[in-house]
């Protein structure tokens, strides 16, 4: 017989969103200063570049925010599942009247929230920077914004879900840094 419970709780995942909203503010901001910010005052004489070289200048920009992956997964993986590192937090969370099916996919699917938000901020951003400034729309083609956009989805899914297995596996916040 199937199941008729939904793997989401709501609650959950607005608790979680309320306590860790600052982790996509906070990333944001560091994609934005350390991929746009420069990728914008170096667009000087972009007119005589070529697509390659306009392809070669932006992913060399947005390859800086791979270090933002790896840091913010691995630190949203541990905050979301920092109740598990303590037992009396274990028993309290797990005496809810949710299945830890429901706990697990809400934590997870909240963690990938709010690590996904950013580049799509920063994809907004740089749109309408397209829009705006000249020398930004040699630099920024909306096949390069796709591909970046798909590198740091799939890079964030792997760091995230590396990091909760090891917490799961583990239990210990050492072992999954």
């Amino acid at each position: 017989m199937n199941s008729k419970t939904l793997l989401f709780n709501k609650s959950v995942i607005k608790s979680n969103l309320k306590r860790f909203w600052w982790i996509a503010v906070l990333e944001s901001i560091a994609i934005f200063v350390t991929t746009i910010l420069p990728l914008i005052y170096n667009s000087y004489d972009v007119r005589s570049w070529t697509e390659e070289m306009a392809h070669v200048r932006f992913m060399s920009s947005t390859s800086l925010s791979m270090i933002w992956i790896v840091i913010f997964s691995i630190g949203t993986a541990i905050l979301l599942f920092n109740y598990l590192y303590n037992a009396g937090s274990v028993s309290c969370i797990h005496g809810l009247p949710l299945k830890r099916k429901t706990l697990y996919v809400s934590n997870i699917s909240t963690g990938l929230f709010l690590l996904i938000i950013p580049v799509f901020v920063n994809v907004l951003v740089l749109i309408i920077l397209k829009l705006t400034m000249l020398e930004v729309n040699y630099i920024v083609k909306f096949s390069f914004l796709l591909e970046w956009i798909f590198q740091y989805i799939l890079y964030t899914l792997i760091v995230f879900s590396g990091t909760v297995f090891t917490s799961m596996l583990t239990g210990n916040a050492v072992a999954s840094l």
